[in-house]
C-alpha cells in the first residue's frame, strides 16, 4: 500500500521590506549589465561637471566679473543629471511594461506595492550616485564645501532630490505607452537646467524671465544646498523646496497607485 503525501502548503508571502528589496536588487543588478545605463548614472554626470569647468567656466567669470560659485554649479549639475536620469530609466520601465514582465511580477508572493517601491529606491539610489561623483570633480576644480558636516548637509538635501526623482521617473514609466513617451519631459528638464539661480544670479537675466528664475526646481535645491553649507535655515527656501519635490513625490504616488488600481 503506497503512502500519500501531504499536500504541500501555499508558498509563504514574503515580508514587505524583503520583498521591496529583492525588487532593488533584481533592477540593480539588470542596470549593471546595461553600458546606456552606466552611463548615464556615471559618466554623464562627471563629463558635464568636467566640461563646464574646463570649458565654460571661464567664458562666465568674464560675462558676470565674478568667480563662478561651483558648490552651486555642482547642484545645478546634480540635479540635471536625476532627473534626466529618471527619464531614461523611464523608457525602461516602459519597455518592461510592454514585454508583461509587470504583470508577471505581480504573481509573487508579496504585496504589489512592494514591486513598485523597489523600482523607486533603485531610481534613487542611482540618481544618488551623481552627487558624490560631481562632488569629487568640482573639489579637484577649487570648490569649497566648508566642512566634513557641511558636505553631509549638502548630500542629504540631494537625497531627498534623488527620491524625488526617482518616484518622477517610476511615474513617466507607468504613464507613458512607448520608451519615446517616456522622455516627452527632457524638455523641460533642459530649460530648467538653463533658467535658474546656481547658473547665474536672477539679476543677470532679463527682467521677464526673473520670476521664472527665482522660483524653478533648480534654484530651491541650490538655496536649500547653500542653506545646509552655511548652517543656517531660511523658511521661504524650504517652503519652496518642499512644494516642488514633497509635491512632485505626492504626485507621483498618486499617480502609480491610481496605474496599480486600474491594472487589477
Amino acid at each position: 500500500m503506497s503512502e500519500t503525501t501531504p499536500d504541500m502548503p501555499p508558498p509563504r508571502p514574503a515580508s514587505w521590506p524583503a520583498a521591496v528589496a529583492i525588487h532593488t536588487g533584481r533592477i540593480l543588478r539588470r542596470w549593471l549589465r546595461s553600458p546606456v545605463m552606466l552611463f548615464t548614472a556615471v559618466a554623464f554626470p562627471v563629463m558635464m561637471m568636467l566640461i563646464f569647468v574646463v570649458m565654460f567656466r571661464g567664458m562666465i567669470e568674464r560675462f558676470t566679473g565674478a568667480p563662478v560659485d561651483l558648490p552651486r554649479i555642482w547642484v545645478m549639475i546634480v540635479v540635471s543629471s536625476m532627473l534626466t536620469g529618471a527619464i531614461m530609466g523611464a523608457g525602461s520601465t516602459v519597455q518592461e511594461r510592454r514585454e508583461g514582465f509587470m504583470d508577471r511580477i505581480r504573481t509573487l508572493p508579496a504585496h504589489a506595492s512592494a514591486g513598485y517601491a523597489g523600482r523607486i529606491l533603485a531610481e534613487s539610489l542611482r540618481a544618488f550616485l551623481a552627487a558624490p561623483l560631481t562632488m569629487l570633480i568640482a573639489l579637484v576644480f577649487g570648490a569649497d564645501f566648508g566642512s566634513p558636516a557641511a558636505v553631509l548637509r549638502m548630500l542629504a538635501v540631494l537625497l531627498m532630490v534623488a527620491i524625488a526623482s526617482g518616484a518622477f521617473g517610476v511615474m513617466m514609466g507607468y504613464l507613458a505607452e512607448t520608451p519615446q513617451g517616456a522622455v516627452a519631459a527632457s524638455p523641460a528638464i533642459m530649460a530648467a537646467m538653463f533658467f535658474n539661480t546656481a547658473m547665474m544670479p536672477s539679476e543677470r537675466y532679463a527682467a521677464p524671465l526673473r520670476p521664472i528664475v527665482d522660483v524653478s526646481p533648480i534654484t530651491a535645491v541650490a538655496n536649500l544646498s547653500q542653506d545646509a553649507l552655511a548652517g543656517g535655515t531660511s523658511i521661504s527656501h524650504i517652503t519652496l523646496f518642499v512644494l516642488w519635490f514633497g509635491g512632485l513625490v505626492l504626485l507621483s504616488v498618486a499617480v502609480i497607485a491610481f496605474k496599480a488600481r486600474l491594472r487589477r
